[in-house]
């Protein structure tokens, strides 16, 4: 009875002990087939955002160079016209059709444009302004906002006066904050156009 007794316990010992160990290499085979899982899963998501990246790259790189050659044939033109009020000048056409071909081009374009001459030219400067005030204010939207009040702080005075032209012609009524929160301008014929600039967006 004893030896019996012995043997079943020999027994459910052994079968207890090839179960765990079945139990533990299925465990294990468990764990390697979901790592190996995971590593094939996040190897497609790395991949796919290399790929994104590299797309998002070559989408930069293609912008910077087609604004960089918008640039400058627009710059050809610019500096191949006059301003004359009332006309409309090669740069304005120009802007005009890089606007229908690709709004963030034309404002990028110009954006250069203005923070170049503003550093080197002001000649240039200021026709740029003037024939940009001729354009309609969605063309250029908050970067013509920013170049109006960035040219307000040359110390060219006809700059200014371009720039507070825009703000007429654009007849845009938040246009009256940024006018009016310019440091005060020391000529006085600057600051009566100014003021006769604010009260009519005001009256719009």
């Amino acid at each position: 009875m004893n030896d019996c007794i012995k043997n079943i316990d020999k027994y459910q010992t052994k079968v207890s002990i090839d179960f765990f160990t079945a139990w533990k290499e299925g465990v294990k085979t468990s764990k390697i087939k979901a790592v190996s899982s995971m590593s094939s899963s996040l190897a497609s998501t790395l991949q796919a955002m290399s790929n994104s990246s590299d797309t998002n790259v070559v989408q930069e790189t293609s912008l910077e160079a087609k604004v960089s050659q918008k640039y400058n044939q627009a710059i050809k033109f610019l500096f191949s016209d006059e301003f004359i009020e009332g006309e409309i000048s090669k740069t304005h056409l120009y802007l005009e059709n890089l606007y229908q071909e690709d709004p963030e081009v034309l404002r990028a374009v110009v954006q250069k444009a203005w923070l170049s001459f503003f550093k080197t030219n002001q000649v240039q400067l200021l026709k740029l302004i003037n024939i940009c005030s001729g354009l309609d204010y969605h063309m250029l939207a908050e970067h013509g906002d920013v170049m109006i009040i960035g040219a307000c702080s040359n110390r060219c005075d006809y700059v200014k006066e371009a720039a507070i032209r825009c703000a007429e012609a654009w007849e845009q009524k938040e246009h009256i904050d940024y006018l009016k929160n310019i440091e005060p301008f020391r000529s006085s014929w600057l600051e009566a156009y100014r003021a006769e600039v604010i009260e009519y967006l005001e009256s719009l």
